[in-house]
């Protein structure tokens, strides 16, 4: 189960990288799959550094 602080950090990776990916000159069907597949795979990335860094 994700604890509230890796929640956190999940939404606040994946609305910046969201809002960039809408910036690039592509259709908005690829910009919303690829906003939220990008974001998803950086934050879970994120999350493994910081577990690590953290020890969790």
């Amino acid at each position: 189960m994700f604890k509230m602080f890796e929640v956190l950090v999940i939404l606040v990776a994946i609305i910046p990288i969201v809002y960039l990916v809408n910036l690039l000159p592509i259709t908005n069907h690829a910009k919303n799959i690829g906003g939220i597949f990008v974001g998803v795979t950086l934050a879970m990335v994120a999350l493994v550094f910081l577990k690590q860094f953290l020890a969790f």
